[in-house]
């Protein structure tokens, strides 16, 4: 028995997906895709002719009854959604002559496919880019990546040419999350930016909520480019779950009532929350969210509209999408390279972890203190600690600060790169003059017992020969040879030449 398609309109084409869950509708004049689920086979009929070795009829039949037996208009093909492969149906050849068969359900790729092949952009600044080319876009971005640098906003469009033109997943994270109880961020943009990308990516876009995304029927994430996790709950989140989903270049897909299979992992995903509480799900050494706190201010993007477009929000949103096509080829410029949240912290991360640690501010002229204090010695230390803490790489130079400091001496070099990390993260409660404060800290470590030293080591085998006039040093550690010893080899090794 086969069946055969009464249908004569050459512009409309059937496909079926390698596990007979889905059959594709294709008007090849328009490029619209009809997508009819395998719960709807046996309830949706198509009037079409069944042969047998008795003759020939015109008869409606089931869609489940046509795909299970012999037809001539149905094609098994391997269903799709890329940016970067032609739109449709298409064939390609190996070089054994094996030929695939595909259909790609996004019809926008023929945008992707132009802008990457005509480089627009090549080799100009991102964000001057930004600013004169897509201004309205621009905005909303400087609304929702607030106080963040332009390094941060680069790496977001990096991101996105990740999930634009190179076909994989992604285990690199954005979280845009509120700033406290009364600072939600609340309008700050964030639904219009969700929109703005569901636009762009038409049909790529995917959203799960606190119940789905653990959900084991995942086939709405099948194929998607971004999937939109909104009003994250973290209280409850399973943070593991979603490394396990984004970490993975493959990914199970659980149709209901079909056995899972797997399936090319190409999601990148985002986070959206109003809550301010990360309950301890992500740590401060997180590699892979980046966290993002948009203009605190609730309603901040209506004061913008308001300020800018009269308060016409349907202007704006029209400027909005007209730009959407420079944004792609902006995109297409970067080259794709996206640092992760160790290489380049946010300043949402500083902040959120600074308060978490609940570590207050310093008074940079109480400095000389951490020599005769043990308290705020302890306080200086959990403040350096917590720096290290949010930026890795400066870890192992922060240690030998502190190593330097627990032998009762500090050098111009020491005092200013302490100095420098507490006002670069926001721990000097206001803005002073380097050379003006280390003049007072001398001043006031000679009222306790302290003095000027010169290191000066001869060359070794290891080192070049190391001289310092400028440390500060116990009279007592000058009058004990050994320690004396011991601060000449400590500065030689964190400030010395070593001999390659």
């Amino acid at each position: 028995m086969i069946y055969k398609n009464l249908n004569d309109n050459r512009n409309v084409k059937y496909f079926i997906n390698g596990n007979n869950t889905t059959l594709y509708i294709l008007n090849e004049e328009t490029y619209s895709i009809k997508k009819i689920m395998r719960d709807k086979f046996t309830t949706t009929k198509l009037r079409v002719i069944q042969e047998d070795k008795k003759g020939s009829e015109e008869l409606d039949v089931d869609l489940l009854t046509i795909i299970s037996n012999d037809n001539n208009f149905i094609s098994p093909v391997e269903v799709i959604s890329s940016t970067v492969r032609p739109k449709g149906f298409f064939i390609e050849e190996n070089e054994f002559g094996m030929k695939s068969y595909y259909l790609n359900e996004f019809v926008g790729s023929e945008t992707f496919l132009n802008s990457r092949e005509e480089q627009r952009y090549i080799n100009q600044d991102t964000i001057k880019l930004l600013e004169e080319k897509t201004p309205t876009i621009n905005i909303l971005l400087r609304n929702l990546f607030h106080n963040e640098k332009d390094e941060m906003i680069v790496n977001f469009i990096n991101w996105l040419n990740v999930v634009s033109f190179q076909d994989r997943n992604q285990d690199i994270m954005f979280l845009f999350m509120g700033t406290n109880s009364k600072d939600q961020g609340q309008g700050g943009g964030k639904g219009v930016f969700q929109n703005l990308l569901s636009k762009m990516f038409n049909g790529l876009v995917c959203s799960v909520s606190n119940t789905s995304y653990n959900n084991n029927f995942n086939s709405n994430i099948l194929n998607k480019k971004i999937v939109v996790f909104d009003e994250v709950n973290f209280q409850y989140l399973r943070y593991e779950t979603i490394k396990d989903l984004t970490g993975s270049p493959v990914i199970r897909i659980e149709y209901k009532g079909k056995e899972p299979f797997i399936s090319k992992n190409v999601s990148s995903w985002l986070f959206f929350t109003n809550e301010w509480d990360l309950h301890n799900k992500i740590s401060m050494d997180d590699r892979r969210m980046f966290i993002i706190r948009p203009n605190p201010k609730n309603g901040s993007l209506k004061r913008i509209i308001n300020e800018l477009y009269n308060g016409d929000f349907e202007l704006f949103e029209t400027m909005l999408y007209d730009e959407f096509d420079e944004f792609i080829h902006i995109i297409s410029n970067v080259d794709g390279k996206v640092l992760s949240p160790l290489e380049l912290i946010s300043q949402g991360h500083i902040n959120y972890f600074k308060e978490q640690k609940k570590v207050s501010v310093i008074e940079i002229s109480n400095l000389y203190k951490s020599f005769i204090d043990k308290d705020f010695k302890e306080r200086l230390f959990e403040i350096l600690d917590t720096i290290s803490q949010l930026d890795n790489s400066i870890k192992n130079s922060i240690n030998e600060y502190k190593s330097i400091i627990n032998l009762n001496t500090i050098n111009y070099k020491t005092f200013k790169n302490i100095f420098q990390l507490l006002s670069n993260y926001d721990f000097l409660t206001k803005k002073i003059k380097l050379n003006m404060e280390w003049e007072r800290l001398k001043e006031n470590l000679s009222e306790f017992g302290f003095e000027k030293h010169t290191i000066d080591t001869k060359k070794s085998k290891t080192y070049e020969r190391y001289k310092d006039n400028t440390v500060i040093i116990d009279k007592r550690t000058t009058n004990n040879k050994q320690l004396r010893m011991k601060v000449n080899r400590k500065y030689k090794e964190v400030f010395g030449i070593k001999i390659s």
